[in-house]
């Protein structure tokens, strides 16, 4: 049910900010990954999203083309839309495998790695994983 507008609860006071901090703890990791374990494509980009630091919407940028040869080791090159400017990633074997994981699950049918805009998982979910 949405709210008028600007009575949204969970919205910030005019002026506040909101500091967002990555996850640090590897129990919390491990956590997330366990509920994520039966939705590759939110698995690969959760994987990839730590283990790169890329952003949420350049995650969901990637074309196909662009990662179903990767290897670990091998650097992925993404021009950020926040800066304009390059920033190179040296993938790992993790991350890697869970490009390969979701490619298996999906085919190349499509030349975006992600088929929708739209990371599944509930952000008040995983808030609720990192304070266990």
């Amino acid at each position: 049910m949405p709210f008028p507008k600007g009575q949204n609860p969970n919205h910030p006071a005019a002026g506040s900010t909101i500091k967002v901090e990555p996850i640090r703890d590897k129990k919390a990791i491990v956590r997330i990954k366990k509920i994520l374990a039966d939705r590759p494509r939110d698995l690969c980009l959760f994987t990839l999203g730590i283990n790169t630091a890329y952003r949420a919407n350049e995650l969901l940028s990637f074309k196909v083309g662009q990662v179903k040869t990767l290897q670990a080791g091998d650097v992925l090159d993404l021009k950020q839309r926040k800066t304009h400017k390059y920033r190179p990633v040296t993938l790992n074997a993790t991350a890697v495998a869970a490009i390969q994981g979701w490619l298996q699950v999906r085919g190349f049918e499509s030349q975006w790695l992600s088929l929708t805009n739209v990371l599944r998982v509930p952000l008040l979910l995983l808030a609720s994983i990192l304070s266990l």
